[in-house]
């Protein structure tokens, strides 16, 4: 009951600041409508990477795994990134059938909300959006860790939203890995637990506006401390 109720709590969780991201998402829409391609890339750049890297955060809290029978732990991560000021501009260039062409140091999502104006001929002009002026991005990941089976678990990663707005449509993030015990094959005593693993994982929010993957190998360590015991006085 407890760990069903724990699993609830981070669903709702994520759902709520999900929902929150999607209304944000709605202007973000607005503001990139005056752009394509590169521009549009460029543009959202910095918050796709800071999604990537809040999905790689966070997989796993210890090393140790048991060599055999089952166990099933539900849980929430919280995760965050810092925008620096090289995330706040990127290099853009004015669109297609504006003259002359010009290319400057123009606001991402994350930079300022300040839109920039240039002036072409013939009295015209082209507008770079502004952003939404973002310090951080924060990301609630729930996840389901299964196992074990000769000291090899599973890592379960899933949701799915529907913002409720036509033009941003669903939210989506799902993922899955496997994780091994190193420490089960060496004979004398270790310091520390020892596992190795992968994990793979996506998340993509409307038609396309993000559209984010990640894919993590790597080797933990651990140690796992008796109840009482005092590591600093």
């Amino acid at each position: 009951m407890r760990r069903s109720m724990r699993l609830l709590a981070a669903v709702v969780g994520l759902a709520a600041g999900l929902l929150a991201f999607g209304t944000a998402s709605a202007q973000i829409e607005d503001q990139i409508s005056a752009y394509t391609g590169d521009n549009a890339e460029g543009y959202l750049q910095p918050l796709a990477d800071a999604i990537g890297a809040d999905l790689n955060g966070g997989l796993w809290s210890s090393a140790y795994i048991p060599p055999d029978g089952f166990h099933l732990s539900l849980d929430t991560r919280i995760v965050a990134v810092l925008f620096s000021d090289d995330d706040e501009t990127f290099d853009a260039t004015t669109e297609e059938g504006f003259s002359p062409e010009q290319t400057i140091a123009a606001p991402t999502v994350v930079g300022s909300g300040d839109a920039v104006v240039v002036q072409g001929d013939g009295g015209t002009s082209f507008a770079f959006p502004g952003g939404f002026s973002l310090n951080s991005f924060t990301l609630a990941v729930p996840q389901v860790r299964i196992g074990s089976v000769r000291g090899t678990e599973a890592l379960i990663r899933y949701i799915a939203l529907d913002t409720g707005d036509v033009e941003l449509g669903n939210v989506s993030l799902y993922g899955f890995g496997l994780r091994h015990s190193i420490s089960q094959y060496i004979d004398e005593p270790v310091p520390a637990d020892i596992a190795a693993g992968f994990f793979w994982q996506k998340f993509t929010l409307g038609d396309e506006l993000i559209d984010a993957t990640a894919f993590t190998v790597g080797v933990q360590a651990s140690k796992q401390l008796p109840a009482g015991v005092v590591l600093f006085e």
